[in-house]
């Protein structure tokens, strides 16, 4: 049965809500240890989602209480833990929020999609935006989703290399630079200050200018050791941020 882009959608939440669910729930018992669940999910939640949160975990006393955490959940989780429990992973509440709010919004339309397949750069920009989150809290399952991603654009599937219409903007929060790379365009970055797309720790001063550089050696957000190889993965992940010539 060929893959869809719906099928590929529904593996990359999978693989999100596991991984940010033992991700959190790491997180917060190193925090405030056999409190982690009253302490760090349920009093940051509102009314309404600690209620129903509450009711569901009581109807199922079998099952694990991180399993009932979902992507609605982590918006207001990881935004409220943001200096606590994830300080180091996810500080910046203005650039992780909007990224966990679209996940969110992924996961409604696989609850409700519409007829036919989803458009592959919409499910591409969503499983980007989940190897973005998984990348910064440092989870294995990124790679998997990486991979997810390049299966959307096999050459045996017909091609369109137009980027989503409800990306992002370019947002310059970081003395100046550009932040998020990883949702915009070529022209959007061309020439400006960005924030490495991989390690988000290096500023590129005139975007891609040094990038061979700083990837083949330096670049904490590629494996690896060989140079060659690491320059290759990065063109490969973040092609798209490059004009053609």
């Amino acid at each position: 049965m060929e893959q869809t882009n719906y099928m590929a959608l529904v593996q990359g939440l999978k693989l999100y809500i596991d991984a940010m669910r033992r991700f959190v729930r790491e997180r917060l018992t190193a925090r405030y240890a056999a409190r982690w669940w009253e302490d760090g999910v349920l009093t940051h939640l509102y009314d309404p989602q600690r209620s129903n949160l509450e009711r569901d975990v009581r109807s199922n006393a079998n099952r694990e209480k991180q399993d009932f955490i979902d992507p609605g959940h982590l918006v207001h989780i990881i935004a409220e833990e943001s200096r606590g429990a994830f300080a180091g992973y996810f500080d910046d509440t203005r650039r992780s929020k909007p990224l966990l709010q679209l996940v969110l919004d992924a996961r409604n339309t696989h609850a409700h999609p519409p007829s036919g397949d989803l458009s592959r750069d919409d499910v591409d920009y969503a499983l980007a935006t989940i190897e973005q989150l998984l990348t910064g809290a440092r989870q294995p399952e990124a790679a998997t989703v990486h991979q997810l991603r390049m299966g959307l654009h096999d050459a045996s599937r017909p091609s369109n290399t137009t980027m989503p219409t409800t990306r992002l903007k370019a947002s310059q929060e970081l003395d100046g630079a550009i932040v998020n790379a990883r949702d915009l365009k070529a022209s959007d970055v061309a020439g400006k200050r960005v924030l490495c797309p991989a390690c988000e720790e290096f500023t590129f001063q005139m975007w891609p200018g040094g990038w061979d550089g700083h990837s083949g050696w330096k670049c904490t957000g590629i494996a690896g050791s060989d140079p060659e190889e690491r320059k290759s993965e990065f063109r490969e992940r973040f092609g798209y941020l490059f004009r053609r010539r």
